[in-house]
């Protein structure tokens, strides 16, 4: 049966002239064989309804079969009839009336052409060259602005096309050929004509200072490392090394991935919502029933949320809730303070199920969230404080979405901006996230190849993302050793494979290509899986390259009072542990459930980006902040990237110069794995530059610190990362009296753990440590700038 779309697309082609000369024998005749022979004669009406359209539209009679057929076989009706000329009418109308090339022939009273038809594109080629003096023609193939030189090949009777031709990243043809550029178009200048280059539209947590631009360095001064990433080649049980793989699931997969994520979320979250102990105070016994269990007395279910239907939309009277045992029963929410809920998440509720078949909710629970990360206090005073490190100056990142290019052609013009602005500023890390060249891009779709608009030969596509990857983003940060770049796909990125969970570009192909370019140094550069965790010195960062929020944004149901939607949204990631909570997986989302695991957030981050098509945000989630960067191009019109400037631990009154420490020589091994610069002339080792107790400086040390906020449980951080091997800071350091001092105090001996070298420094993770977990508020500390490119 063919859908209401096929309909609207099997539209026959409109003819030249004043007017069609259709007789009512042309009608029977095209008629003839529909449904075995029938005669349309014989229908009341139909021959002269079919004569006033081919009138009307100037088309002859059989380019009235197919939607006629197609018509007949939506409505489940064997026998053609008025009513679905009427139908196939309407249809047309429809289309035409949402075409703005179409606005105001309504009231002009002119029938509407049927879309997609040859003279409505002849029609709008000429007014298009008309009103911009632009032919919409396939144009010519342009020199490019830079071209990889591929290797000489001879040719041979098999090869395709001449060996000469190179397939490069094409630019749209420039001035010199005026009658196809595309360049010149209003849509494609706006981009080039934008007034407000890098202004801020948006900070968070304004009231901290932007991280100022920093000296250009031979090498960065952060550590990456990481958390989780989907490997692009992993061992199989035999011990071979193979690809990827995926497309290969079955259904008793499926059942036993929710079955086990709905049983680990569920733990969780009797956990954090302490539920047992609840139970306890009301003098109830906890357990779990089924859902589809008949009970008078409130009851415990777990399950997880979905709609009637899989396809339906998720409001307040058609929510269900599908059990471990794989059972639907509706949820009665009406009772129901405040929810929100989605597709996929996984929930307890405490209600009553009378019937077995509805359970009338009072309370539903769906915090799961793991534990925040708690790095050792030294660790954190290490990377923050220590020359070796950031020294006291806050950590500067940026992060930026594609597309990268605008949507009429291949120039990247936006990426170099965004690169020439890293160059300028410095950071001390640069993330992108796909697409870096879209799949979607219609100058690098073959089945657009020869349209209006498009190259008439698309070029080679790997081509294209060599040539990004080197001569844009490489190339583009030869000249700042001291900034590390992460590279993360997109599903619609070309020539990385297009499921999700998804594994890194492949860094031989494209990048360090094999051919006769050389290498690339990548030492700076990552690249990581979509999605991924990561390690920024002790700052967790979570990215992802999938909508996930505007996902989330389209399943949800909710009533709540007031609060902000979007970081409600972006909360539900946290609470459900997972990149892409939403089951079943909206259309496009190439989700291979096989692999789901690897969407399951390791602990909650410090910081979590989604880009999305949504409006661009920071914002704060529990204690995690939530970033959507936008996209750095949206079409043909200039969009954002965000700007996070992390401050050290505890901010400094500074004079002239940072604070800086002094240690044993690069060579000696250090406690907490830090290789400190060599120490002051006249400086013992392990002891810090400025003095707390405010006595005259040796002769080598820096100028004296002010502390505005200084507490001694950060002295005793530091002096535990400043310290020379085997010795431990003084407990006379701490405040006297004060209990949180005294564990800071006791707990700085028992993160010094001797290690090879600073990139085997792991950050360790302790439930003990409360000193550490009040140092680390990255949340706090991080001022976040959207700004425009």
């Amino acid at each position: 049966t063919m859908s209401m779309a096929t309909m609207a697309v099997s539209t026959p082609t409109q003819h030249s002239g004043a007017k069609a000369d259709v007789s009512r024998a042309d009608v029977i005749r095209a008629f003839k064989g529909l449904n075995g022979d029938f005669d349309v004669g014989e229908v009341e009406g139909f021959v002269e309804k079919c004569i006033e359209i081919c009138e009307a539209y100037r088309i002859p009679a059989g380019d009235l079969l197919n939607p006629v057929e197609a018509a007949m076989d939506h409505s489940q009706d064997p026998a053609p009839a008025v009513k679905h000329l009427d139908r196939m009418v309407k249809e047309w109308v429809k289309k035409a009336e949402k075409d703005p090339k179409n606005k105001g022939m309504r009231s002009a009273g002119k029938p509407k052409p049927p879309p997609f038809t040859s003279s409505t594109i002849e029609g709008v080629q000429s007014s298009f060259e008309k009103s911009y003096g632009v032919s919409m023609k396939a144009p010519e193939m342009a020199t490019p602005v830079f071209a990889t030189p591929k290797r000489a090949r001879p040719e041979t009777p098999d090869s395709r096309g001449p060996a000469s031709r190179a397939r490069v990243l094409p630019q749209t043809p420039g001035a010199a050929t005026p009658a196809t550029t595309l360049a010149e178009t209003p849509e494609t200048q706006k981009y080039a004509n934008r007034t407000d280059k890098f202004k801020v539209q948006s900070s968070f947590n304004e009231a901290l200072p932007a991280a100022p631009g920093a000296a250009h360095k031979d090498a960065p001064r952060v550590e990456i490392s990481t958390v989780k990433d989907t490997p692009l080649r992993e061992v199989d049980a035999s011990g071979r090394t193979v690809n990827f793989r995926y497309m290969y699931e079955k259904v008793e997969h499926k059942f036993f991935g929710l079955r086990e994520r709905l049983k680990a979320l569920t733990d969780g979250i009797i956990v954090n919502h302490k539920l047992k102990e609840r139970a306890e105070a009301d003098g109830e016994e906890f357990a779990l029933a089924r859902v589809n269990q008949v009970s008078q007395e409130r009851v415990w279910c777990c399950g997880r949320v979905c709609a009637e239907g899989d396809a339906a939309s998720l409001n307040q009277s058609s929510v269900m809730i599908e059990g471990a045992n794989g059972k639907r029963v509706k949820l009665d929410l009406s009772n129901v303070g405040e929810f929100a809920v989605f597709p996929g998440q996984v929930v307890v509720v405490h209600g009553n199920n009378t019937t077995g078949e509805c359970i009338t909710a009072r309370e539903v629970f769906t915090d799961a969230s793991l534990p925040m990360p708690r790095p050792p206090a030294g660790q954190i005073a290490a990377y923050n404080e220590t020359e070796a490190y950031l020294g006291g100056a806050p950590l500067n990142i940026i992060v930026a979405s594609g597309p990268f290019t605008g949507s009429g052609d291949l120039s990247y013009q936006p990426l170099d901006d965004l690169l020439a602005h890293v160059r300028e500023t410095a950071p001390d890390v640069v993330i992108l996230v796909g697409p870096f060249v879209d799949s979607r891009h219609k100058l690098l779709d073959p089945a657009q190849a020869g349209t209006p608009g498009c190259f008439s030969d698309p070029p080679d596509s790997l081509q294209v993302v060599r040539q990004v990857m080197r001569e844009k983003v490489c190339a583009g940060l030869a000249s700042c050793p001291g900034t590390a770049c992460v590279i993360v796909p997109c599903t619609n990125d070309l020539h990385a494979k297009s499921v999700f969970p998804q594994p890194p570009f492949d860094e031989t192909e494209v990048i360090n290509a094999n051919d006769e370019e050389g290498e690339v140094n990548v030492k700076v550069l990552k690249l990581y899986s979509n999605p991924c965790t990561f390690r920024i010195n002790e700052v967790v960062v979570s990215v992802t390259g999938q909508d996930t929020i505007m996902a989330l944004s389209a399943g949800e149901a909710a009533r709540t009072q007031g609060g902000d939607r979007i970081a409600r949204l972006a909360s539900h990631l946290i609470r459900q542990r997972s990149m892409f909570p939403v089951f079943p997986a909206p259309e496009g989302s190439q989700l291979a459930f096989s692999r789901a695991a690897e969407l399951e957030l390791p602990m909650s981050p410090d910081i979590l980006i989604t880009p999305s098509q949504l409006m661009p945000f920071a914002k704060r989630a529990g204690e995690v902040l939530c970033v959507n960067p936008g996209r750095l191009v949206k079409g043909s019109t200039p969009g954002t990237f965000a700007r996070l400037s992390i401050h050290p631990v505890v901010r400094h009154i500074r004079s002239g110069v940072s604070r800086k420490v002094t240690a044993p020589s690069p060579g000696t091994k250090m406690k907490l794995g830090v290789d400190s610069p060599a120490a002051a002339p006249d400086a013992g080792a392990g002891q810090a530059t400025d003095s707390p107790s405010g006595g005259a400086a040796s002769e080598g040390e820096l100028p004296e610190v002010q502390p505005q906020q200084l507490s001694a449980n950060f002295e005793s951080a530091v002096a535990g990362a400043e310290g020379a091997a085997g010795q431990e800071p003084k407990a006379d350091e701490a405040v006297k009296g004060d209990e949180e001092m005294k564990e800071a105090e006791a707990a700085a001996p028992a993160v010094v753990e001797e290690v090879k070298a600073p990139q085997a420094a792991a950050m360790e993770f302790s439930g003990e440590d409360k000193s550490a977990e009040t140092l680390h508020r990255v949340l706090e500390r991080t001022r976040v700038d959207i700004v425009r490119i």
